[in-house]
């Protein structure tokens, strides 16, 4: 009798210590309640899956870009860029992105007032590609490719890979009327807060702090409208950006395209620190003569004085 009760006993004290281990490794599974958020977000756009397996966004369109601190009186209105076309393409694997435009001065303007601008970011890299024939591409101060890195996730889509990215801290989750908002801090310690509507779980804006040489510092804020449904990913066709209370950009997308781009095709280029890859992964660099193949042992390189500051 002793040796059932002995028996029973240390079975029952077996089940307890598996039915503790399942409780805690439950707890430690569950996704925070900020990261709880992203991923409703995700599914409402699309679902979670499929966004982590898209490479490339192109939005295509229009907008106008008032020119800041240009004005000229503070209660007169800002001089405006009109941006047509306006192409912004996102590798939202790599976290790179390319933005070509051809904007058109509305104002009096002493110099070209129509202009083509071929700027891009790929990672920590920021350059600026040469307009016209026989230029060299430059690159960009460190504090200008950080705006831009930050700025290529004012998006909802490459905004919400961020975040299911390893690396990523998301937290602080708050909630208000309508509306919940988290930080996103990337795995280089910029921090995006990240806005949604409480009811359809629709993201409302995103907004990351920078500097400016006449305001010092600012909050970028881009507010998402007019959503469509791409190749089922749910993407806005408007993006409306503001440098505190003064607008910057509002862009209206009249194309919206998934995986349309090769992302090589977003990489900076060799000569300010890029390295591309070819067909099957294989590294390629660039040069003066062509592309080359290097060896294993290449690479990529960050050399600023390839393009200055």
């Amino acid at each position: 009798m002793e040796r059932m009760k002995v028996i029973r006993c240390a079975s029952m004290k077996k089940t307890l210590i598996v039915m503790l281990a399942a409780a805690c490794l439950a707890a430690c599974s569950k996704p925070s309640p900020g990261m709880q958020m992203i991923e409703t977000t995700a599914e409402a756009l699309g679902g979670k899956e499929r966004i982590q397996q898209i490479n490339t966004l192109t939005l295509e369109g229009e907008g106008e870009a008032p020119n800041l601190g240009q004005n000229l009186t503070t209660g007169s209105e800002l001089p405006v860029w009109k941006a047509a076309p306006y192409r912004r393409s996102i590798d939202v694997a790599a976290s790179r992105m390319r933005v070509r435009q051809t904007r058109t001065a509305q104002f009096l303007f002493a110099g070209a007032t129509t202009q083509q601008l071929d700027q891009g970011v790929d990672g920590d890299v920021g350059y600026n590609m040469p307009q016209g024939q026989g230029g060299m591409p430059s690159r960009t101060s460190e504090s200008v490719a950080r705006t831009r890195r930050v700025e290529l996730f004012h998006h909802p889509i490459s905004l919400i890979r961020l975040a299911l990215t390893p690396g990523t801290k998301i937290d602080n989750l708050r909630t208000f009327n309508n509306f919940e908002a988290v930080d996103v801090t990337t795995p280089q310690g910029d921090v995006l807060t990240f806005e949604v509507d409480r009811a359809t779980r629709t993201p409302l804006r995103v907004r990351s702090m920078s500097y400016n040489d006449n305001l010092g510092d600012v909050a970028i804020e881009t507010a998402f409208a007019e959503y469509e449904t791409v190749d089922g990913l749910k993407m806005p066709r408007r993006l409306i950006t503001k440098i505190d209370k003064y607008p910057q950009f509002d862009f209206r997308i009249s194309k919206n395209t998934v995986d349309g781009e090769n992302p090589v095709e977003l990489s900076a280029p060799a000569e300010v620190g890029g390295l591309v890859l070819g067909p099957a992964g294989r590294r390629w660099v660039w040069s003066s003569g062509g592309r080359r193949a290097p060896s294993r042992s290449c690479r990529r390189t960050r050399n600023a004085a390839a393009g200055g500051r």
